[in-house]
């Protein structure tokens, strides 16, 4: 018999001669004895108070560091430790459970990396070039802060004239997005068309050709997406015309956005 099995065996003879039996008590494995009122024994934890102070709080034992309890009835009830084949099913739980939670993570927190993307764009206005189409490749440099850059090619109508005559209109221009979906773009390029006046002095007419605005260009715009890839483009500022007379605008877009 071993030295750890004798002082069990002498705290639980101890424990009924000296106490009369009249209190619970708990026999912890290190033979250590503890004078309790036991309110609750669960799977895993004794409740119980202490039986010098009744009215004090509820306290706890892990029934894992319990070897026996004697009842104030006499009645004794011993719990055998846990071996360790009982636990590899636990430990194994556990294990799943970790992996599990390393796999939530994995799936559902979002990416430290920052990320880019491309985006066409489809509409009217000053960044579309009048009707036309631009391109946006746009960097997450964190957060909800991104950078981008942009170029445009559309026609512009003149429908002021007798007959219908297009000009080809460009532009280019830096994106930045200081919220997710808020942008404020600086372009430059055309964005509308004035007439310039033409006089022939052999036959003393005066005539006028449709010629292109073109300036800079800001504008305060917002990105709404329908869907992960499709949205809705609107922006509203101003321009300044460098060619036709060195007069502001407004500026103004409306269109569709395809985002890779």
């Amino acid at each position: 018999m071993t030295t750890r099995k004798i002082l069990l065996t002498i705290s639980v003879l101890l424990c009924l001669i000296t106490q009369g039996i009249s209190q619970d008590v708990i026999i912890k494995r290190n033979g250590t004895e503890i004078q309790t009122k036991i309110i609750q024994i669960t799977d895993d934890l004794i409740k119980y108070k202490d039986y010098s102070f009744l009215d004090g709080p509820l306290r706890s034992l892990y029934i894992s560091e319990v070897f026996m309890v004697v009842y104030e009835n006499g009645q004794r009830e011993r719990f055998d430790q846990i071996t360790e084949v009982e636990k590899q099913p636990q430990k194994e739980s556990q294990k799943t459970q970790t992996n599990e939670l390393y796999e939530y993570r994995e799936n559902n927190t979002v990416s430290s990396k920052n990320e880019s993307h491309f985006a066409l764009g489809i509409g009217y206005g000053n960044s579309y070039g009048g009707v036309g189409t631009k391109v946006q490749f746009i960097q997450e440099l964190g957060g909800d802060f991104s950078i981008g850059i942009q170029a445009s090619i559309g026609t512009i109508l003149d429908i002021n004239s007798d007959e219908i005559n297009s000009i080809l209109s460009y532009s280019g221009g830096i994106l930045i997005y200081p919220f997710k979906s808020f942008y404020l773009n600086l372009q430059y390029g055309g964005f509308g068309i004035y007439y310039k006046a033409n006089y022939d002095f052999d036959s003393g007419s005066l005539s006028f050709s449709p010629e292109l605005l073109y300036g800079p260009t800001v504008l305060v715009g917002y990105e709404l997406f329908l869907s992960e890839h499709f949205g809705l483009n609107l922006g509203a500022g101003g321009c300044y015309d460098l060619n036709g007379g060195n007069q502001y605008y407004y500026a103004y877009d409306v269109g569709l956005i395809f985002r890779f």
